[in-house]
């Protein structure tokens, strides 16, 4: 029997890959995934379980393309900061356009491993992280606790994917939001094709088959 060892670089180096891939994507489908009733609404819900408010330090770990921590940027204005940080270049500069077109200046974006955290104790005063922690398998949930431990308390919001997508209520409303946006989306209709005409050569072929059906049809009549 053998036994296979995780190879946690050759992890690293393949999840980055996929997300530079799928960072195209992304983009292109963001009004569909952060429509108001799907991922936008995740993202109110974690800084509303989180307490966050204005003047708040708040770190977003796996931040992809900005959320919840563009979200979070808007709680925390005017003296407030967000720190975005994810394992992608490739997705925060998406974040970082969309911060940009927005006008949120109080938003820094750090391509960091979630499990290579740099920040000192007490830095923040709460993390986020939406649908990211499942990618991390060195239990860092534990370390973004402590990130973001104050003589208040810690306070960690996270959402996990999750597997049973049928009932997950989050998965429910993205895929409704989806399913709504595909219906206004103006898909390319392909034109129906015309059979081909018979040919001269098919066509006396079907006349014959036709004559000897008939003309068992009428023996049987007979019989």
């Amino acid at each position: 029997m053998t036994s296979t060892t995780f190879d946690m670089a050759q992890y690293k180096a393949r999840i980055r890959a996929e997300w530079r891939d799928a960072a195209l994507g992304w983009r292109v489908w963001f009004d569909v995934l952060d429509a108001e009733n799907a991922g936008f609404a995740v993202s109110r819900r974690l800084i509303e379980l989180a307490g966050i408010g204005p003047g708040d330090a708040v770190l977003d770990v796996a931040a992809g393309y900005g959320e919840p921590g563009l979200s979070a940027a808007r709680a925390v204005a005017p003296d407030g900061l967000v720190v975005c940080t994810d394992i992608s270049g490739e997705m925060l500069s998406y974040g970082a356009e969309r911060a940009a077109a927005e006008g949120l200046d109080n938003v820094k974006f750090i391509e960091c491993d979630a499990e290579e955290l740099v920040f000192d104790e007490g830095t923040f005063d709460a993390v986020l992280s939406r649908q990211g922690l499942q990618f991390l398998p060195d239990g860092a949930a534990l370390r973004l606790s402590q990130a973001a431990r104050t003589p208040r308390g810690s306070r960690v919001g996270s959402t996990l994917d999750c597997p049973v997508r049928r009932t997950c209520a989050c998965h429910q409303s993205r895929a409704r939001a989806a399913t709504a946006a595909a219906r206004q989306r103006p898909w390319p209709v392909r034109a129906r094709r015309r059979p081909p005409a018979p040919s001269a050569r098919r066509g006396r072929r079907l006349h014959r088959r036709g004559n000897r059906h008939r003309d068992r049809d009428l023996r049987t009549r007979l019989a």
